[in-house]
This record gives structure tokens, sequence and C-alpha cells, in this order.
């Protein structure tokens, strides 16, 4: 029995000493959520968008803020996370040279 109080214990001091960006996540499977995050969230914002082109008759203040934040999502996704994938299909072709 005190070897399982031991065993617990060192992974406790192991788990606090730890931090979260030392973790080693599969490079496949962060490509694959970058992906599905870049699409899911280009077609949402084109969505609204193109709902909101089509009831142009109810513009308000609150529609106006709706498709700014739509374009500001489109544009944040085309460029952060795009350029997130990027670095990592570059990082991963630069470690497999090295």
């Amino acid at each position: 029995m005190s070897d399982d109080s031991n065993h617990t214990d060192s992974e406790s001091d192991n788990l606090t000493t730890t931090n979260v960006a030392d973790a080693v996540f599969d490079k496949t499977a962060r490509l694959i959520v970058l992906y599905v995050q870049i699409v899911l969230g280009i077609v949402g914002g084109m969505l609204v968008c193109v709902w909101l082109w089509l009831n142009r008759r109810r513009t308000s203040r609150v529609n106006t803020i709706i498709r700014n934040l739509a374009c500001a999502d489109i544009l944040v996704i085309s460029f952060a996370c795009v350029m997130q994938v990027r670095s990592s299909v570059i990082l991963a072709d630069f470690s497999l040279i090295h």
C-alpha cells in the first residue's frame, strides 16, 4: 500500500510542475482542429452575411453590429487561423529536413 501512495505523490508532483505550453500535441490533431475551425468559421460568417443581405429591408443598428462582427470573424479566421496552419506545416517540414 505504501508503494501506491508514493506513486500518486510523484504523479501529483509531476502534474503541478508541468505547464500547458510544455505539452506536446499531436500535429495531425492540431491541423484537423484548425481546418475544421476555418471551414466552420468562414461558412458561418458567410451565412450571417447572406442572411443580412437577404433581409436588407430590416436595417438597424443591431444588424449593422452583427454584420461587422461577422466580417471581423471572417478576417480573423482567414488571417490568424490560416497562418497557424501555415506555420504548423512549415515547422513540420522543417523538422523533417533536419
